[in-house]
């Protein structure tokens, strides 16, 4: 009975889902491209699912940080050299 339900379950999971449903249907009518349906059913259940917004903030914030250091690099070298030349 456990048997029965886990194959009930799976078959309601892969019918309620729109796209998994095209998918499958597409499987049941092009039984050739079997590797194919593998791809891009691990391809949408494993594809990071990242809010635009938080990768954005973090670029913003990475290039920022790169940006703060090499300027803080340059100043430092101007201060170097101004400090070894005499006036």
């Amino acid at each position: 009975a456990e048997e029965k339900f886990k194959e009930i379950a799976t078959a309601y999971e892969i019918l309620r889902d729109d796209e998994e449903r095209a998918d499958y249907d597409y499987m049941l009518d092009n039984p050739q491209e079997y590797y194919a349906h593998y791809y891009r059913y691990y391809r949408r259940r494993m594809a990071p699912k990242v809010d635009v917004r938080i990768v954005l903030a973090v670029s913003i914030t990475i290039i920022s940080i790169i940006q703060y250091y090499s300027a803080w690099s340059k100043y430092d070298t101007a201060i170097k050299y101004f400090m070894t030349v005499p006036k």
